[in-house]
Order: structure tokens, then C-alpha cells, then sequence
């Protein structure tokens, strides 16, 4: 199974009441069983790798890319935290169909110029764009002047906005990286939240699982690797459930 667009992930999830769960990566063995539960699910997902490591890292995105193949999993590969153009080439070169604007400290004018230029090199190249409006003050009515105006896809806000902009633009809206319980992502979801970001929850569990591991004093290295990823597991399966995903690469066959 190749990448999906990351717009018709988030379509599906804004006409069916889920979020698609996304998830910040940045090792390959992570990657990994992160897709592999997703698979499990049968739920689509995100792969979200930060803009500024993507040169350092790009044998991992390239592990991501044939992995999604492999394991025929429904995700797309999400560049984040774009902030320049040399960031969106970056993302064309490494085959991410899916990125995602930071427009933070930006003025409103600044914020649609700078997407709107993103919004025409995406879209051609098909790569979905994501972004925030960047401006200090956030209205339902601003969000909509700033989708009509740059033509972006979807809107990144804050929990608290979710609702509010998604009955105002019709949208679909994502919620960034969000550290609070799984009740906390279910209410968001319920809110209209189209995508939620797991709050680092993965790697936490990852590292505390590895500790745990290698407290007990087994020189096993494969042992010691799948209890660590044990851990990234219950992590991965309770964000997906909490986004209401499982099940729903139905919607995409």
C-alpha cells in the first residue's frame, strides 16, 4: 500500500466523526511497531518527523516509506513544523505527502503569504498542507478569512478552538501535539478534532521501558528490544483508540 494523501485521511475523518492519530517519530525501530499496531487496528495514521531533522534522519524516512509498502498500512508521511521554503523542498525531495505550516510568531498577512506560497507548490506535487494561522489572537472568524484566503487544507488550533473554528469553516481542523490524558483526546475528538498528535507519550514509554529492561540484568538484546517496544505498543493502541481510528481503513478502500 503506497502513502495516502493526507487530505483524504483527514476527509474521511471529518464525514465519519474520528480523529486520524498521529504520531511523532524519529527511530526507525519506533516507526515500526507503531505501524505495526496501526496495522493491527486497521486503523489509518500519521507519521509525523520534525522538519529540522529530516536531512539527519532521511535513512529513516526512506525505512518509513517501504515499510508502509510492507505491512500495507494506510498512513501518511507528515513533514511538521514547516517554517520555510527550504523546509518544503526538503519534504518534495523525501517523498512526505503531508506537511504541516508553523506560522508562529508571523502576522496575519505574513501567515497567508507564506502559506499561499506553500498552498501552490503543494498542490501540484500533490502534498496535502496543514497549518496554523500564526496570529496571536485566533477567532473562528479569522481562521475562516485565513483558509478562504490561502487555500490551505486543513487548520491546526488549540483544543479549546476545535469546535468553534470547525462550525465556523467546515473544515477539516487538527489539534497539535496534545500532553493531556486519553479523555482529553477523546473530548477534542468529539469537539471535531480531525487528527490529534500524540503528546511524546511513545518515546516516554519507549525509554522507561528500556530502563526496566536492562534493570534486570538480561544480556538478550532482542529481549530487551521488545520490552522496551512493549511499551510503545500500549502507548500507540491507546491513542488510537482514544482517536476512534480502529477499523476505519474501511473507509478508505
Amino acid at each position: 500500500m503506497p502513502l495516502v494523501q493526507g487530505s483524504l485521511l483527514l476527509e474521511k475523518a471529518n464525514d465519519h466523526g474520528f480523529a486520524v492519530p498521529a504520531f511523532r517519530i524519529r527511530t526507525p525501530e519506533v516507526a515500526l511497531e507503531i505501524l505495526k499496531t496501526a496495522r493491527e487496528e486497521n486503523s489509518p495514521l500519521f507519521i509525523c518527523i520534525p522538519a529540522d531533522i529530516v536531512e539527519w534522519i532521511s535513512p529513516v524516512v526512506s525505512f518509513i516509506r517501504e515499510s508502509v509498502g510492507l505491512l500495507g498500512v494506510y498512513a501518511s508521511l507528515h513533514m511538521e513544523g514547516v517554517r520555510d521554503l527550504s523546509s518544503v523542498a526538503l519534504a518534495l525531495k523525501f517523498g512526505f505527502n503531508s506537511v504541516g505550516l508553523d506560522n508562529g510568531g508571523r502576522s496575519f498577512l505574513e501567515s497567508v503569504e507564506f502559506t499561499r506560497k506553500v498552498v501552490s507548490i503543494c498542490t501540484p506535487a500533490g502534498v496535502s498542507v496543514d497549518a496554523d494561522v500564526g496570529y496571536e489572537t485566533v477567532t473562528p472568524e479569522i481562521a475562516g478569512e485565513f483558509a478562504l484566503k490561502t487555500g490551505v487544507g486543513s487548520l491546526r488550533v488549540g483544543p479549546e478552538a476545535v469546535q468553534a473554528v470547525k462550525c465556523e469553516t467546515n473544515m477539516p481542523v487538527t489539534v497539535g501535539e496534545l500532553r493531556g490524558t486519553y479523555e482529553d483526546v477523546r473530548k477534542v475528538v468529539s469537539a471535531g478534532a480531525d487528527s490529534v498528535l500524540e503528546g511524546a507519550g511513545v518515546e516516554t514509554a519507549f525509554v522507561n521501558s528500556l530502563k526496566e529492561a536492562l534493570a534486570t540484568g538480561d544480556g538478550d538484546l532482542l529481549r530487551i528490544m521488545d520490552v522496551a517496544l512493549s511499551g510503545v505498543r500500549e502507548v500507540a493502541l491507546k491513542h488510537i483508540r482514544a482517536c476512534g481510528s480502529s477499523g476505519k481503513v474501511s473507509l478508505l478502500l
